[in-house]
C-alpha cells in the first residue's frame, strides 16, 4: 500500500512531461487581413544620397508608428524592418537633381516574425541650381543630390494587401 503514492507522483510527473512536449496552442491565433494601400510611417538609419548609393542597396528602418487590426497590434513602434533603394540617380550638368527611389522590403511584425512585405517606390528628388538667370551657368551647373537624412521619417504604402496568420497582440 506504501507503493501507491510513488507510483501516483510517478504517474503525475510522467503526463506533466508528455504534455509539456507537446506544441501549446495558441490562444488567439487568427488571420489578420489588412488590405492595400497600408500605410508604414519607419525611421531610416542613416543617411541616403543619390549620389553615393547604388541600385538595390539595403537600408534598416525602425517603425514609428503602430499598426493595429481588430484591436490588436499587427505592427508595433520600434519594429525592426529593412528596405532597398530600387533607383539611385546622381545629379547631372544641365541642372538635373538626383533622384531617389526607395522601398520597404521586409519587417518584424509583433508577433515576432519577419516576414516579406511590398511597398510602393518612394520617390525624392534634388534642387535644381538656383541660379537659373544666365543658360551657360545653368548648363554647367549640376542639380542637387537627394537625399533622406538619418533618422528621418517616411512614409510608405502597400502596394499588396497584407495577410497574417499570428496571435493577437493586445499591448
Amino acid at each position: 500500500m506504501t507503493d501507491r503514492p510513488v507510483k501516483d507522483r510517478f504517474a503525475a510527473a510522467l503526463f506533466a512531461l508528455l504534455c509539456s512536449a507537446l506544441p501549446a496552442a495558441p490562444a488567439f491565433a487568427k488571420t489578420f487581413r489588412l488590405p492595400a494601400p497600408v500605410t508604414v510611417k519607419a525611421k531610416v538609419d542613416r543617411a541616403i544620397e543619390s549620389d553615393k548609393e547604388a541600385n538595390n542597396t539595403e537600408f534598416l528602418v525602425v517603425v514609428s508608428g503602430p499598426l493595429k487590426a481588430e484591436g490588436c497590434f499587427v505592427l508595433k513602434p520600434g519594429a525592426a524592418g529593412q528596405g532597398r533603394v530600387v533607383a539611385s540617380f546622381p545629379p547631372e550638368k544641365k541642372g538635373v537633381p538626383g533622384k531617389l527611389q526607395l522601398q520597404l522590403t521586409k519587417l518584424t511584425f509583433a508577433d515576432g516574425k519577419s516576414r516579406p512585405i511590398s511597398t510602393k517606390s518612394l520617390e525624392r528628388v534634388g534642387e535644381k541650381p538656383k541660379s537659373e538667370k544666365v543658360m551657360k551657368i545653368l548648363w554647367s551647373k549640376k542639380g542637387g543630390p537627394a537625399t533622406v537624412a538619418a533618422n528621418q521619417e517616411l512614409t510608405f504604402e502597400t502596394d499588396a494587401d497584407i495577410e497574417l496568420e499570428m496571435d493577437c497582440v493586445k499591448q
